[in-house]
């Protein structure tokens, strides 16, 4: 039986992602890990970790904003990294949403839903009204 990982990962989906493609890509070096710096790494994970902790203080357990489900959670940020890479805000827990993977994926694929969080967190005033796609 295969493994949820080699499933995901077709022998065309890896080509995709094959050289300039591949998002950890560094002008043909190889190269180990993203762009992301070792220090606003650490942030992440420190406020991820409050983040989570304080949700289940609330709550008692864990589970998907949007639709509830619990299982496999992910952090997801309502102002992308891509967007506003170092940031100050970036790794603050009022841009963080708990979120499944399904919601996970739907929320990169669906900027709706982004723009109304966005409005009733007031990221705009943190980030700039940029943030929202008009």
């Amino acid at each position: 039986m295969k493994s949820e990982r080699s499933r995901r990962w077709s022998r065309k989906s890896t080509v995709k992602r094959m050289g300039k493609n591949n998002p950890a890509y560094r002008h043909g070096n190889r190269s180990f890990g993203t762009n992301r710096s070792s220090e606003g790494q650490k942030l992440y994970l420190r406020n991820r970790n409050k983040f989570w902790g304080r949700i289940l203080e609330e709550k008692g357990y864990l589970s998907c904003e949007d639709c509830g489900a619990t299982g496999r959670l992910e952090t997801h940020h309502i102002v992308f990294r891509s967007e506003k890479p170092n940031h100050k805000f970036l790794h603050d827990e009022r841009n963080f949403l708990l979120l499944c993977v399904s919601c996970h994926n739907s929320y990169h694929a669906n900027k709706s839903k982004r723009n109304r969080i966005v409005k009733e967190r007031k990221l705009n005033k943190l980030f700039g009204d940029d943030v929202l796609d008009k």
